[in-house]
């Protein structure tokens, strides 16, 4: 067998991502494509003594396009799924090139989502080289803006190269095999949920009682750390939350939340130090499986959170990313940690119109430590949540994005934080309807997480809206069983199902708008009128808010009292509120009147202004149940033309009034 050359030059080329034990098919397929023209690079181009992750990056980053040739070996590799996340981190094109029957794990076949496949073994060795040299041969990049990209060494830029030795993730298409169970059903060894821990609060053995903060926090980090696992299923914190202080036995936490394994620990906080002792115990038999204590000063907790999370993953025989420990965080001093821990201490989840006081946490956890990811990471996503919609005070839209975007590339060049960043800057291209630029942020951000509750519950509203019914159900039903006694996800499901009536009974009291938008849905009007006659026009000020009780006061046919909502859209200050805001919520007041020409004029409005999308805008394009004017073609048609691909849900028949 002759070995082909790898190309070396300034001519576009192609990289190849292969399996060193596929040399025997490979090797002819290179010579063949460098026959017809087809400049290709291999590992077998990297000089002797030049760092060998730093080469295989750089040669990634000046390629026009990327080969991979699967094969059972090739699937297998970690080399191989390092090289596909970080071409894709690039935003290079992926040809996938089968040259054998191949079953590709779900973390590769996200990857390589809409990307191209050309098949061997269906088409032939004659017509899988015609293809394969057309895919690789068409127009690629010029060389000059590639080399633009990569002035600098590849070495310089640390935020990719955790990818090189960080271990392969396995996450996103496995999720399509999950099925909802009720949280407090009885649960036998069969519904259990696989390589499944429940990690119940630690218990606060400090002599001071405002030390339970700390306990809480560290509760939380040991979570995030072991959200990393990749084969291991995390209840969430939310869920969590709800077993502080509890009698119930471990056997029956297990029972409730489906889970195999159940950790409980204690944690006391004097001085500079924490004493910490925690055991992992399996549910069915009661037996402790591992135990350890740790007493170190707090800021080395995340190096012992990392421990805990090796042993877990030991005991549990599934794979984690190994990182150095000071990789994953940075060095983070004592006081930057304490204010990190009151900040994730202040809530569950993040979501939009975070408390003030959260930033006021984080902002102090950054002053004492910049480099700490996590406090980036966080920061970014709940500005990222309420990005043109919350009042313009004294910083303009584009430089509260340019705050959002900094916050999340420093979390990014962090492997615990890096999911954070690709999340937050997938819902920002998103919102500006960057589409091809959100699909591969947010397949990184899952790739990065694949466990975090925060993130897989704005995937699947993405997944939703892009028309991805299928998998945007599985992923929330995924989410469903990592945080079990969320209510708001139960309505959310049932919602997407079009079971409104048991959506409606799972709607939490502190969500009226919810509750209010399934009664009309459902044709519950007396009992919608009621709750909106308890909503006080005087104590709304936010412009979605005026939108929203014009919509529906006018829904359930009140025009009276929509009218003091409908006239706070129209004198709403353009000096406080930023344009999407103030477009949306003329919007919404369009759709109140149910004239179509109105609500396609303000579509179009939104639409030719470029602006940004915002959640609840596209909750009531991704849910129309009961509005027919935005079911119109005409609608639809600019829904579709803005990227919106969700479909048009309708309620169950027999359950409308």
């Amino acid at each position: 067998m002759t070995t082909p050359s790898p190309y070396q030059g300034d001519e576009p080329y192609v990289f190849v991502c292969y399996a060193h034990a596929d040399t025997a098919v490979v090797y002819p397929i290179l010579e063949f494509l460098q026959e017809q023209g087809v400049n290709t690079w291999f590992d077998g181009g990297i000089e002797a003594g030049v760092e060998w992750t730093d080469a295989l990056a750089e040669a990634i980053t000046g390629s026009s396009r990327v080969i991979f040739f699967a094969s059972p070996n090739s699937a297998s590799s970690e080399h191989c799924r390092r090289e596909l996340v970080y071409a894709q981190d690039e935003a290079r094109d992926i040809v996938a090139a089968h040259i054998a029957t191949t079953d590709l794990p779900p973390g590769l076949r996200l990857a390589l989502n809409n990307r191209q496949a050309i098949l061997r073994d269906s088409l032939g060795e004659h017509e899988f080289l015609d293809r394969l040299l057309t895919a690789v041969a068409a127009p690629q990049q010029d060389r000059a803006d590639i080399r633009a990209q990569t002035s600098q060494p590849i070495s310089t830029q640390p935020r990719f190269r955790w990818f090189f030795w960080a271990a392969p993730l396995l996450v996103v298409a496995s999720l399509v095999t999950w099925f909802l169970t009720g949280p407090t059903q009885t649960a036998t060894t069969s519904d259990l949920i696989d390589n499944s821990i429940a990690v119940l609060p630690f218990s606060n053995h400090s002599t001071d009682p405002e030390h339970t903060f700390v306990a809480k926090g560290v509760h939380g980090t040991v979570l995030h750390e072991l959200t990393r696992i990749q084969d291991l299923n995390i209840i969430a914190r939310t869920t969590m939350d709800q077993y502080v202080d509890t009698t119930k036995t471990l056997a029956t936490v297990a029972r409730e939340l489906r889970v195999k394994h159940v950790m409980e620990g204690t944690i006391e906080y004097f001085g500079e130090q924490m004493r910490l002792q925690v055991s992992l115990v399996d549910a069915s038999t009661g037996a402790t499986a591992w135990a350890e204590h740790f007493e170190r000063p707090l800021a080395d907790i995340f190096a012992v959170q990392r421990e805990i999370a090796e042993q877990i993953a030991n005991q549990l025989q599934v794979k984690m990313l190994s990182p150095p420990v000071d990789e994953i965080t940075g060095s983070v001093s004592k006081e930057a940690i304490i204010f990190f821990m009151k900040a994730r201490n202040i809530t569950g989840n993040i979501r939009p119109g975070m408390p003030p006081q959260f930033y006021t946490f984080l902002d102090a956890a950054l002053e004492e430590d910049p480099n700490f990811g996590l406090a980036h990471g966080l920061k970014a996503m709940g500005l990222a949540l309420g990005l043109g919609y919350q009042p313009i005070l004294e910083k303009a839209l584009d430089e509260q994005e340019d705050i959002v975007i900094k916050h999340a590339d420093a979390a990014i060049k962090f492997p615990d934080s890096a999911g954070y960043g690709y999340a937050t800057k997938a819902m920002v291209a998103e919102q500006w309807r960057r589409w091809e630029e959100a699909d591969r942020l947010w397949q990184l951000a899952i790739l990065a997480a694949p466990n975090e509750f925060d993130i897989l519950d704005d995937y699947a509203r993405y997944m939703a809206f892009k028309g991805e019914a299928e998998l945007a159900e599985a992923v929330l039903k995924r989410t469903h069983d990592l945080n079990p006694v969320d209510r708001q996800l139960d309505m959310a499901l049932a919602t997407w199902q079009g079971d409104l009536r048991s959506a409606l009974a799972y709607v939490p009291d502190h969500q009226p708008t919810a509750k209010i938008m399934l009664l009309v849905a459902l044709g519950e009007k007396e009992q919608a009128t009621a709750l909106l006659q308890q909503i006080p026009v005087a104590a709304v000020k936010a412009p979605l808010a005026f939108g929203v009780g014009c919509y529906y006061f006018s829904r359930v046919d009140l025009a009276e009292q929509a009218q003091p909502f409908c006239d706070g859209v129209k004198n709403l200050d353009p000096s406080v509120w930023p344009p999407p805001a103030l477009r949306h919520a003329n919007w919404l007041a369009a759709v109140a009147t149910g004239d179509l020409d109105k609500v396609e004029q303000a579509m179009l409005d939104i639409e030719n202004s470029g602006d940004m999308m915002g959640p609840i805008y596209i909750h009531f394009l991704i849910n129309p149940f009961f509005d027919p004017v935005q079911n119109h073609p005409r609608i639809v048609t600019i829904r579709h033309r803005m990227g919106f691909k969700g479909p048009v849900r309708e309620v169950k028949s027999s359950q409308v009034n």
